[in-house]
């Protein structure tokens, strides 16, 4: 199997035929290598690209007119990201590196290429549109219904869980590269709110936090405070197009 980028990211949904890693590696001959806190997709631009996340972290934001800002989501390694803009004629939202990153970009004006010879590839295009809608299901769930404390404990449950699907590693130290206003800002805390929050989860040893690296993770004891289930992350893929 190809160490390709988008072949390797779109392989974790379901197993791909020859004629389908084909199509992808045409995208791969120059990954892009963004540095931290440069904007990959720019809110209000057009968006002519799709994208892999190979390493590293990026975010999705909303900004407003008087430049306050909504962190929507955090993308790692392995996240298909950008499908919602490019369906906009200008993007309805912006991303931003976190960490230095490298991206796979693959081109819309394939798409329609996609939809017509790749059923697979496009079953599993479809599968990650969904679970990123449910990943804002949950977060709008997360700033709505949830106490403070529920909160960070959900987003450190839900973020762990995502990297343990894709890379089987059950650890209980967890990097997060977010300070903590850029925790506030997803979860919807100011960031005196959070530095409390974040005393009480060292104080009930659930996770203690040291410039964006959690320390000892106690799993149980996080899913307990914020009921949190990993049910919307579990895709049913018995249903995409044969090979």
């Amino acid at each position: 199997m190809s160490t390709s980028c988008l072949v390797r990211n779109f392989s974790r949904y379901a197993e791909l035929s020859e004629r389908d890693i084909a199509f992808l590696l045409r995208f791969e001959e120059k990954p892009e290598h963004v540095a931290a806190g440069e904007d990959v997709i720019t809110q209000g631009l057009p968006s002519d690209h799709l994208y892999v996340l190979s390493k590293g972290w990026c975010y999705v934001k909303y900004e407003q007119p008087d430049g306050s800002r909504q962190i929507l989501d955090v993308c790692h390694g392995g996240d298909i990201v950008g499908m919602r803009d490019v369906c906009f004629q200008h993007a309805i939202c912006g991303m931003r590196a976190l960490t230095d990153s490298v991206l796979c970009a693959f081109p819309k004006a394939y798409l329609s290429e996609m939809f017509s010879e790749h059923p697979r590839l496009t079953g599993i295009l479809f599968l990650a549109g969904m679970r990123r809608e449910a990943l804002l299901i949950e977060r709008v769930v997360n700033l709505g219904r949830r106490t403070a404390y529920a909160r960070l404990c959900h987003f450190l449950s839900e973020m762990r869980a995502r990297a343990e699907h894709v890379s089987d590693d059950h650890t209980t130290d967890f990097d997060v590269p977010m300070p903590a206003p850029m925790l506030a800002d997803i979860l919807g805390m100011s960031e005196i709110h959070v530095y409390r929050m974040l005393r009480r989860l060292a104080d009930d040893k659930l996770a203690a936090f040291d410039n964006g690296r959690f320390h000892g993770l106690d799993h149980d004891g996080l899913s307990a405070v914020s009921n949190f289930s990993d049910g919307y992350l579990l895709l049913d893929k018995s249903w995409l197009p044969a090979r």
